[in-house]
């Protein structure tokens, strides 16, 4: 009986930080499915865009944002690299260097190529405020939540 409870214990308790984790990934999941509406209507508002230029627009700008997953999951994974692997040579770190500044260069390609892009959606003036009002967005998004934070009190430490 008492290793039935301590089998139990053990099953629960090893369980239960996956549980945790995917509880994690669906608050940042909800947060993210809030965030994008209000993002829609903040760069839809301020570029003073026309309904055929929103469709447009919105269209090329989910394929850059799918573009900009794609390397921020590259990225990420060449950051987990060293992690795992304490003793890597000094070539396989000289490699790991590059591809990072290889897919920093995409990066930007890529987000340059988009702004030329909506000078043909967007006249110039319009299309080269992006970047700053997408900044500007996020800065009020990430000053939002510290006020937030602030209001609930110390952040919790989730390890």
């Amino acid at each position: 009986m008492k290793n039935l409870i301590v089998n139990t214990l053990l099953a629960l308790l090893t369980a239960f930080p996956s549980v945790a984790q995917d509880r994690s990934q669906d608050r940042s999941q909800e947060k993210t499915d809030k965030i994008k509406p209000l993002f829609t209507a903040f760069l839809t508002e301020k570029l003073d865009m026309t309904v055929d230029e929103s469709m447009i627009f919105w269209a090329a700008h989910n394929e850059l944002e799918k573009a900009r997953e794609a390397i921020r999951n590259e990225k990420k994974d060449l950051r987990k690299t060293p992690n795992e692997k304490t003793t890597l040579s000094d070539k396989a770190l000289e490699e790991n260097v590059i591809q990072m500044g290889d897919l920093l260069i995409q990066e930007i390609e890529l987000n340059r190529a988009f702004i030329l892009e909506c000078f043909n959606i967007l006249d110039p003036n319009r299309a080269t405020k992006i970047p700053l009002l997408e900044r500007k967005f996020r800065d009020g998004i990430k000053e939002r939540r510290s006020q937030e934070n602030s209001r609930q009190g110390p952040p919790r430490k989730d390890k």
